[in-house]
């Protein structure tokens, strides 16, 4: 997915498969069962496994 922000603070947990996640210059793999937070307005890029991820997404503020 391409660099995108959300009117939202999120945090999330990957639940299936493995992501990785681009924010500015660094790039974090996210695999079955590790856990990210972004802060609203955040530019992001994620990019997901060979065999598609799925993960759950809490959100605060939208």
């Amino acid at each position: 997915m391409g660099t995108h922000s959300h009117p939202f603070d999120a945090s999330a947990v990957v639940v299936q498969g493995e992501m990785w996640l681009t924010v500015g210059e660094a790039t974090q793999h996210i695999p079955r069962g590790g856990t990210f937070q972004l802060v609203r307005g955040t530019p992001h890029a994620e990019r997901y496994g060979g065999e598609g991820t799925t993960y759950w997404v809490g959100r605060r503020g939208a």
